[in-house]
Order: C-alpha cells, then sequence, then structure tokens
C-alpha cells in the first residue's frame, strides 16, 4: 500500500486487523513493514488474539496452526505498507478466510523525507 502524498498522523489512531496463516506457536507466517519507502522497519504486531465475545457469547478467532488475529497499530508519518511472505514457502489465501483490513487517517506531506505536514 502507498499513502503518498499523504502519511498517517495520529487523529485517526491508525491501525491494521489481520487474520493470516499462522504456526501451531501462534506466529504469523507474514509479516508487515512499514515506512517511508525504501526505509522500512517491522511492525510489531503482537500475539494472536485467541478469544472474543459476540452478542455475551465466547468466540475463537485464532486456531494456532491454521490461522490467527493480530491487531497493531501503525506508526505516525509512514507512507507505506509492505506484507511480507516469512514462511519459506507459497502461501494460498484462498482458504481460511483470511483478511487484512487497514484504516489510516492521513496528513498531506510537504516534504518528502522530512516531519512537516500539513493538515487536509
Amino acid at each position: 500500500m502507498d499513502f503518498t502524498p499523504f502519511a498517517t498522523s495520529v487523529e485517526g489512531h491508525s491501525h491494521v486487523a489481520m487474520k493470516v496463516p499462522c504456526n501451531e506457536n501462534g506466529s504469523p507466517k507474514i509479516t508487515i513493514v512499514t515506512g517511508v519507502a525504501p526505509e522500512l522497519n517491522t511492525l510489531n504486531i503482537g500475539n494472536p488474539i485467541k478469544n472474543g465475545t459476540l452478542d455475551g457469547k465466547n468466540l475463537d478467532l485464532s486456531a494456532e496452526g491454521s490461522s490467527c488475529l493480530y491487531h497493531a497499530e501503525l506508526p505516525n508519518g509512514i507512507t507505506d505498507i509492505v506484507f511480507v511472505n516469512t514462511s519459506n514457502g507459497t502461501l494460498n489465501f484462498d482458504e481460511g478466510g483470511y483478511s487484512v483490513t487497514v484504516s489510516a487517517h492521513g496528513t498531506a506531506i510537504q516534504h518528502i523525507g522530512s516531519n512537516q505536514t500539513a493538515d487536509i
């Protein structure tokens, strides 16, 4: 994803939620890197969200070894989000109910490479 000429800002609490293939330990088989290309950093997505509730009833959200749910806040000032396959194999996204949702609030970039932005 490339947001240029916008960069994420704090107002909207930009985040990513994803349900992706994971191993038996709950580690994702993909990683997310963010930044202003070509300077990218790995995003810490934390541990899988295992359980939740729906209408007051328990709901399994992750199945280690198959698919796991993760949520992370996106850093301020990024323009690029990249999903990287770290599994050393081919991943099949046609099965498993996988999804990725990105919610971002941004500001227009005045000067590429600087931290100066202007709200629009």
